[in-house]
């Protein structure tokens, strides 16, 4: 999953935006609550609650770590612990990433090109970079793993074509000798 992020990489800030969300998602998965918190944090504090659909700006969330895809903001991850939202939504003995409530003017102060994670600001640039070498997820990587896999399609490619002729010659033969025998 990691390795398809990373391949398709996006250059818009709006699409890059919707990746740091998957990241988070896989991060708290992972228990690497740490990175989770840092992609969440450059991805989306635009989002909204997925129960009550209010802003989870300036608000602590909790993320679960097994559906994936469930932010809940605090009034409703309380009610889904007290049994009050429908089952469908979430399970209330799933474990969540609480996201601390998140400091916008300190998000004003590092800019888009920065990420805090843990107590450190960094280049978000360098901080992807640390990812892809934590998760055996390089340039270098990816690009042999995509040759590989055009190697692999090349090869199936002539495989098929080889049984394909294969077939229709032994279909060939197949009615030479029944008009032999026929005969």
């Amino acid at each position: 999953m990691l390795r398809s992020i990373f391949e398709k990489w996006p250059d818009s800030e709006v699409e890059a935006r919707e990746s740091h969300t998957v990241l988070s998602c896989l991060f708290s998965a992972v228990e690497d609550n740490d990175n989770a918190i840092a992609a969440w944090n450059v991805s989306s504090r635009r989002a909204s609650c997925q129960s009550c659909f209010e802003s989870l700006s300036d608000v602590t969330i909790f993320l679960c770590k097994q559906c994936l895809a469930v932010w809940l903001c605090t009034d409703c991850h309380s009610s889904l612990l007290s049994d009050d939202l429908p089952p469908e939504m979430c399970n209330k003995k799933h474990n969540f990433l609480e996201i601390p409530e998140y400091d916008s003017s300190e998000w004003e102060e590092t800019g888009d090109a920065m990420i805090k994670v843990r107590d450190s600001i960094l280049p978000r640039k360098d901080w992807l970079d640390g990812l892809r070498v934590q998760w055996n997820v390089t340039e270098e990587q990816l690009a042999r793993k995509k040759a590989e896999e055009e190697a692999e399609a090349r090869a199936s490619d002539i495989i098929g074509r080889r049984v394909g002729k294969w077939w229709k010659e032994s279909r060939k033969q197949d009615g030479a000798v029944q008009a032999t025998n026929n005969n």
